[in-house]
């Protein structure tokens, strides 16, 4: 899934169990708690727990996703990708201008062929690592991990 879907099936992943908690709770509060079995109390429970966790995970992504959007030639030292350097100005705003038209993708299938590391090394010597790879299905690439390195340690 590309663009909105695929935002809206990320949003799932979170919205799912909070509409299950929100409905948990509603029940727990109706009830006041009583005649509640320890498992109702215990998946009430679980469910606190994942959420944050859900959270988390789709706010990172949302966050990496904007900071390839916002991506400056200007802001980076050198892009390496599997073992080809590129650090002048006219190659960097080629894989820059890439990144920044990347677009929200979902896959539960895979269908992308070898992944290569990407790492981006900003002037602040920070540096942002992806593994890419070719998706088979439609012309483009997918980015299937990203991490990022403070001070190149």
């Amino acid at each position: 899934m590309i663009g909105a879907s695929a935002i809206l099936d990320e949003l799932l992943f979170v919205g799912l169990p909070l509409l299950v908690l929100i409905a948990a709770v509603a029940l727990f509060w109706r009830s006041k708690g009583v005649g509640m079995s320890l498992r109702a109390k215990l998946a009430i429970g679980v469910f606190l727990s994942l959420f944050p966790v859900a959270s988390f995970r789709s706010v990172h992504q949302f966050r990496e996703h904007r900071r390839l959007g916002t991506l400056r030639v200007d802001e980076v030292a050198v892009i390496d990708i599997d073992g080809k350097r590129y650090s002048g100005k006219e190659s960097l705003s080629g894989v820059i201008q890439a990144l920044n038209q990347s677009e929200w993708f979902t896959s539960s299938h895979g269908g992308w062929a070898r992944e290569v590391p990407v790492t981006v090394r900003l002037r602040s010597n920070e540096q942002l690592q992806y593994r890419v790879a070719l998706y088979l299905r439609e012309p483009g690439a997918v980015i299937i991990l990203f991490s990022r390195r403070s001070n190149g340690g």
